[in-house]
């Protein structure tokens, strides 16, 4: 079984495919650079997992409460059919926070997913092409025991 940072990463990819606007394209990648590499097949979604943060859920136990933060870029290229990208972006972002509301499910248990933090706007121009992108910040908690981190506490 994977670290259970991977499986919540990959049970939000799950939850997030299917969505009305992006379908299927939903990527892991490693760097915001990396979500660029994409940019063929959109609109689409982008999924990082840049950090987790990690504590002693009660000090002398060996339970550590984890929060995991991942980023969720939406990519929208300019095109003839798309001018308004704002309109475009945030219409994936609406999609996101419909599906995120309630918890999900990860190697067997509930876990709630939420938005946390400030949503960034960037662009990038490759040539002739300008792909918007909306990086949202969605955080879970989840417990781990010492030595096991690839199961819920």
């Amino acid at each position: 079984m994977p670290h259970f940072t991977i499986a919540a990463r990959d049970a939000l990819r799950t939850a997030l495919t299917g969505l009305a606007t992006t379908g299927g394209r939903v990527y892991t990648a490693h760097t915001r650079d990396d979500a660029l590499l994409f940019s063929g097949q959109l609109p689409g979604l982008v999924l990082l997992t840049p950090r987790e943060e990690i504590a002693p859920a009660v000090l002398g136990q060996s339970i550590y409460e984890r929060t995991g933060t991942f980023e969720l870029i939406a990519c929208v290229e300019k095109t003839s059919g798309a001018a308004d990208l704002g309109l475009a972006t945030y219409q994936i972002v609406q999609e996101i926070e419909i599906a995120l509301a309630g918890p999900l499910t990860v190697a067997g248990r509930q876990v709630p997913f939420y938005l946390s933090g400030s949503i960034e706007t960037e662009s990038s121009e490759q040539g002739d092409r300008l792909v918007a992108m909306l990086i949202l910040p969605v955080q879970a908690m989840y417990f781990t025991t010492a030595g096991v981190p690839d199961a819920h506490a």
